[in-house]
């Protein structure tokens, strides 16, 4: 018998992920239905009530505490009976609803009031490649780069020129080693490039393996409940509107239909991108070239010069 009972920990648990999903699906096909007055906004905000849920959602994503995962789950289903009564409008619940919205928009806009104004962007460097623009306007024509500053000329620097090696991540990102140490800048940006390109693969694999077959399965049972309602709609009885809407549909696709598209979104990205770093790949080695003729050019002049020199 082991000795520590394991850890639950709900960002790990496909369950757990399934029932969040499933709640804010579920809270923001009820605040649908909720009628709000004209109200006014701020910036980037434009469907109040789809802010505030998912701005829940992800206050309390890092939660690990089955304490607080209980607490906030719980709070998320009594919002969706709230919800329920208040699309009747006039209703106390409806009332609540509005006021609830109105008391967040304006702390939203005191908050932003209260930030100190923000200074100009620092100023942008242009990289040492530029994208050319596309010969022709076909959507599927591979993107061309060509250099802005190197090879540099002579007078730019002092010594002996040092060609630049053509290197790549683990994730096939290209970038030039200059020089040694690499600088932090660098190695900054590479990191970050890593984490995005890991980051969509990690999303791309999670979807294929274990949301889209969870998907499959809501979408099963979904239509075993309409199948049913069906029947006992063919049997006389009377039907409610809430199963009629389930018999009609309301014209979403399918879950796992949703992710599917999700994932093509995704990897269409990381097929871009793969384009992308190829055609830098391709600029970067015409720099290495242009740099190993310039270099070899100057030792020959400094190798005259120092002939000329000895006479």
């Amino acid at each position: 018998m082991p000795l520590f009972a394991p850890i639950f920990v709900p960002a790990r648990s496909s369950r757990h992920r399934t029932a969040c999903f499933a709640l804010y699906r579920a809270l923001l096909r009820s605040a649908r239905d909720i009628r709000l007055p004209a109200l006014a906004a701020p910036e980037g905000v434009k469907d109040p009530m789809r802010w505030l849920i998912k701005g829940q959602f992800l206050r309390n994503k890092n939660d690990v505490s089955p304490r607080l995962v209980y607490t906030s789950l719980s709070a998320g289903y009594k919002f969706l009976d709230l919800f329920a009564k208040a699309k009747v409008d006039g209703s106390p619940e409806h009332t609540s609803v509005i006021k609830h919205v109105r008391s967040r928009l304006r702390n939203l806009e005191s908050w932003r009031a209260s930030q100190p104004a923000r200074g100009p962007p620092p100023p942008t460097f242009p990289g040492f490649l530029t994208r050319l623009p596309p010969k022709t306007s076909r959507a599927g024509e591979k993107p061309v780069f060509t250099s802005t500053i190197l090879p540099r000329p002579k007078s730019a620097f002092s010594g002996t020129r040092k060609i630049p090696r053509l290197c790549a991540t683990s994730f096939g990102v290209p970038f030039l080693r200059l020089k040694k140490p690499q600088p932090v800048a660098l190695s900054n940006k590479l990191r970050s490039l890593n984490l995005m390109a890991q980051k969509r693969l990690e999303m791309a694999s999670l979807i294929k393996d274990e949301l889209i077959p969870e998907a499959h399965s809501e979408d099963a049972w979904e239509k075993a409940v309409r199948d049913l309602a069906r029947r006992e709609r063919g049997g006389g009885r009377q039907t409610s509107k809430e199963e009629q809407d389930l018999l009609d549909g309301d014209g979403r696709e399918t879950y796992a239909g949703r992710l599917e598209g999700v994932r093509a979104g995704i990897m269409q990205k990381v097929e871009r991108t793969s384009v992308e770093n190829i055609a830098r790949a391709k600029a970067m080695l015409e720099i290495v070239k242009q740099e190993k003729v310039l270099a070899a050019q100057e030792e020959r002049q400094a190798s005259e010069a120092r002939n000329n020199a000895t006479e």
